[in-house]
C-alpha cells in the first residue's frame, strides 16, 4: 500500500498511452510505474494489463558435455512459462557429465542430480583445465550457494558435496574460480561454524596454497630489470640465497607492485633504501615508492617494524622533494588516519609539523592559483597540498583561505577556487573562535550538496556542531572522521 501511493501520480500521468514524442527517461518511468501500480494490484492496472508480478521472458539455456570442445555448444529457449521444460535430446552420452549455462553465457543458477555432480567432480579431480575456467567458478559458486538452499538429503551432506567439489583448487592457478571460493568460504564460516560441513571447511582452507610470485630488483639495476621466484604453496619459511648479488646495496621486492602483499626489510636494507630516497629518490620506481611508504606506515601500525613509526616516518622525509601524484597520495592518505588517532595530542602536534614540512613544496609550486592548463593529477596536488597546509594551521594558507572565503560570502558568488571549495570552507570554520560567526556561516552554507557538506564539520569545537539541533548529517561525519582507536594512537605516541 505504500509502495503503492507513491507511485499513483507517476501512473497516472503516464499510464499505458505511449507518445512517440516520449524521451527515453519517460519510457523508463511509464515502465516503473505500471510495473510497481500493477505488482501492487491497483484495479484499474490490473484490469487494463492483468496485474501480478507475473511478467516473464525466454531464457537461453546453453549445454556442453565432456567429448565437446569448449567452443560447441546446444542452445535451447526456456519459454515463459512456469511449467516445467523436459529436453530428451540434449544429452547426447549418458554416462558423461554436461555442464549447462556455457561460460556463464545467462544470469540463473543451475542444479544437477547426484550423478552429474559426480561426473563433475572427478573431471575436475582429473583434468580441471577441460572445463572452461568461467564455468568452474560457477560451479563453485552455484555449488555452495544451492547448499542448504533446497537440500534433498541433510545440510551437512548438502555442503560436504559442494565443499567436496572445491577441493580440486589444490591444482588451481586461474584466479576467478579462487576469488569466487573464497568470496564463498568467508559466508560459509561464519554460517557453519561448530559443524561438521564447518570443520571440513576449515581444513580445505588450511590446506589449499597457491603460489606467489616474488619479483626482485636492485640498487645496481635500471627498473626494467629483475629476477622473479615462486613461494610454493608450503607453510615453511623459503629461503633464496642466490637472489643478493651485492650485499651492501638495498634490494626492493613486489618491483612494480607485481603481487597483492606486503613487504618487510631487515633494518639494514630499510636504512638502504631511505638513504636512495633521500638522494635520488627517482632511482626507484614511482610505484614502488608509494609502496614502500604504504607497507612501512602499515607495518608501524601492526608493530612488525623493528623502530615502529619513528622508522616509517623517517622513511617519509624524502617526500618533501616528492612532485609525483602516487607517492604523495599514498603518504597523506596514511598521515590523515594518524592524525585523526593523535588529534589533540603532543604526538599529534608534532605529527602534523612533520606532515606541513612535506607538503610545502608543493603547497609553494601550486597555491592556490588556478591553471586553465592544469591536468587532472595537478589539480588533485593542489586539493591534497591546499589541505595539509591549511589542515596544519600554515599561516599563509589559512589566511589566502579566509580572504576567499570572505570574497564569496560578501558577493554571494562561486568565483573560482571550485576545484578548493571544501578546503577553504573547512579551513576558515575550523580557524572560526567566535561561535556566533560560526553557527552563522554554517546557516549560510547549509544548502550545499555533496562532498562540499564536510567542510561544515570542520571546528575546533564539537559543542558548535551540537547547537545546530537538527543537521544530523554534520554530525555524524564529524564523528566519523574523529574516531579514535586507543590502541593504535598508543602505539604511535
Amino acid at each position: 500500500s505504500h509502495i503503492q501511493s507513491l507511485v499513483l501520480h507517476l501512473y497516472e500521468l503516464y499510464t499505458f498511452n505511449e507518445d512517440p514524442m516520449d524521451k527515453h527517461l519517460d519510457l523508463l518511468l511509464r515502465t516503473i510505474s505500471v510495473r510497481i501500480v500493477c505488482g501492487t494490484n491497483f484495479a484499474s492496472c490490473v484490469k487494463e494489463f492483468g496485474g501480478g508480478w507475473h511478467t516473464a521472458w525466454h531464457i537461453p539455456l546453453t549445454f556442453i558435455q565432456d567429448f565437446t570442445n569448449n567452443s560447441s555448444l546446444k542452445r535451447r529457449w526456456l519459454s515463459n512459462t512456469f511449467a516445467p521444460v523436459v529436453y530428451t535430446d540434449v544429452v547426447d552420452k549418458p554416462d558423461r557429465w554436461i555442464i549447462c549455462n556455457h561460460k556463464v553465457f545467462g544470469y540463473y543458477r543451475v542444479d544437477y542430480d547426484d550423478i552429474n555432480w559426480d561426473l563433475i567432480q572427478n573431471q575436475l579431480q582429473t583434468n580441471h583445465t577441460q572445463i572452461h575456467v568461467m564455468n568452474r567458478a560457477q560451479l563453485i559458486d552455484d555449488a555452495l550457494t544451492l547448499a542448504g538452499k533446497y537440500s534433498r538429503v541433510s545440510l551437512n551432506q548438502t555442503y560436504k558435496r559442494a565443499l567436496d567439489l572445491t577441493t580440486y583448487l589444490k591444482k588451481e592457478l586461474d584466479w576467478l574460480p579462487w576469488e569466487t571460493a573464497y568470496r564463498n568460504f568467508e559466508k560459509l564460516q561464519n554460517l557453519l561454524s561448530g559443524t561438521e560441513a564447518g570443520a571440513l571447511l576449515n581444513n580445505i582452507i588450511e590446506e589449499n596454497h597457491w603460489h606467489i610470485p616474488l619479483t626482485f630488483t636492485q640498487s645496481f639495476s635500471n627498473n626494467s630489470t629483475l629476477k622473479r621466484r615462486w613461494l610454493g604453496n608450503s607453510s615453511e619459511p623459503a629461503v633464496y640465497t642466490d637472489v643478493i648479488e651485492k650485499p651492501n646495496s638495498w634490494i626492493i621486492c613486489n618491483h612494480k607492485v607485481f603481487g597483492y602483499y606486503r613487504v618487510d626489510y631487515d633494518e639494514m636494507n630499510w636504512d638502504l633504501i631511505q638513504h636512495q630516497l633521500e638522494n635520488n629518490h627517482q632511482k626507484i620506481h614511482v610505484m614502488n615508492r608509494a609502496q614502500i611508504i604504504d607497507d612501512a606506515l602499515n607495518l608501524a601500525s601492526a608493530s612488525l617494524l623493528v623502530n615502529t613509526y619513528k622508522q616509517a616516518l623517517d622513511l617519509t622525509s624524502y617526500s618533501k622533494k616528492e612532485f609525483d601524484w602516487l607517492p604523495c597520495e599514498t603518504a597523506w592518505k596514511n598521515f590523515e588516519r594518524m592524525q585523526n588517532l593523535l588529534s589533540g595530542t603532543e604526538a599529534g602536534e608534532l605529527l602534523n609539523s612533520h606532515i606541513q614540512r612535506l607538503a610545502l613544496h608543493l603547497y609553494e609550486l601550486y597555491t592556490f592559483n588556478e591553471n586553465p592548463k592544469d591536468k587532472h593529477l595537478d589539480l588533485r596536488l593542489r586539493k591534497n597540498a591546499v589541505r595539509i597546509a591549511c589542515g596544519t594551521n600554515f599561516a599563509p594558507c589559512v589566511e589566502e583561505a579566509k580572504k576567499v572565503f570572505v570574497s564569496w560570502t560578501n558577493t554571494l558568488e562561486w568565483k573560482g577556487h571550485q576545484s578548493l571549495k571544501n578546503e577553504i570552507i573547512c579551513s576558515t570554520l575550523r580557524n572560526e573562535e567566535d561561535r556566533q560567526d560560526w553557527f552563522a556561516h554554517f546557516l549560510y552554507f547549509q544548502g550545499l550538496l555533496g562532498n562540499d557538506l564536510l567542510g561544515l564539520t570542520c571546528t575546533k569545537d564539537i559543542f558548535q556542531l551540537r547547537c545546530t539541533g537538527g543537521y544530523h548529517t554534520a554530525i555524524l561525519l564529524i564523528q566519523e572522521l574523529s574516531r579514535f582507536y586507543n590502541q593504535e594512537r598508543d602505539l604511535i605516541q
